[in-house]
This record gives structure tokens, sequence and C-alpha cells, in this order.
């Protein structure tokens, strides 16, 4: 942390620093309420950045983080699919609860239902009520 109590987390997101971001997000280093605190870095951010952070968070897994960036508006793109192939079964409620569109495509013109069934991944597939 910095004399402006910044931790490197912080320092990362504002600079748009993706790779640091990817390397410290797992680590931690910011609370719910500190990322609430802290969202007028990230409310000035154009909404591809915001939904890249997104997209990180839902790789690595960080309810906090996708839970505060989905409430402000993040574009969910193929976030989906990320908790689908990672198999984040609460990151994929959460994205559903807030909207995401079940029926996006990625690049193989697959659904994130179509993912989960192709890789045998049962637990997700119950998300989307089948």
């Amino acid at each position: 942390m910095n004399e402006f109590q910044e931790t490197a987390l912080d320092l990362a997101v504002t600079t748009k620093n993706l790779t640091l971001v990817k390397l410290l997000m797992p680590l931690g280093g910011i609370d719910e309420v500190e990322l609430h605190q802290r969202l007028h870095y990230i409310a000035g951010m154009e909404s591809n950045y915001i939904s890249e952070l997104l997209a990180i968070a839902v790789e690595v897994n960080r309810r906090k983080f996708i839970k505060v960036l989905v409430s402000n508006g993040a574009n969910f793109g193929q976030c989906l699919h990320i908790a689908v192939e990672n198999e984040n079964k609460y990151t994929c409620e959460e994205l559903i609860k807030n909207g995401a569109d079940i029926n996006a495509r990625n690049e193989k013109n697959e659904t994130p239902l179509d993912l989960a069934l192709k890789t045998g991944k049962f637990d997700i597939v119950k998300v989307f009520g089948t």
C-alpha cells in the first residue's frame, strides 16, 4: 500500500494494466467495501475496459469483484462461457440473475449451455434450468 492507501491491485486497475490485474486479482488485496469506495475510478472508465475486468474476475472466480462490476453495468460478453469452462456454478448463477444472455454464442457458435453439455459439466447444466 502506498501513501495514498492504494494497493497494487488498485494501481493496476486504475492504470489499466490488465496483465497485472490478472496476476493480482486472485490474491485479493481489496475487499468489497474498498472496491465500492474505489468505484469512482472504475465508473469513469470505458465500458469495454469494465467488461475486460469482469472477464478477468470471472476467470479467477472473484465473486465480490463480479458482483460489483455487474451491478455497475459491465457488458457480459463471453463471461458466461468462461464461467462454464471453469465449472463455476455460483458465477453462472450470478451472471444469469443479472441478465447475462444465455443464448450468447462464442467463436465456435456455441451457447453456454451447449458448452456445458459438450464438456459434461452437468452441475452447470442444471443452472440453465434444463
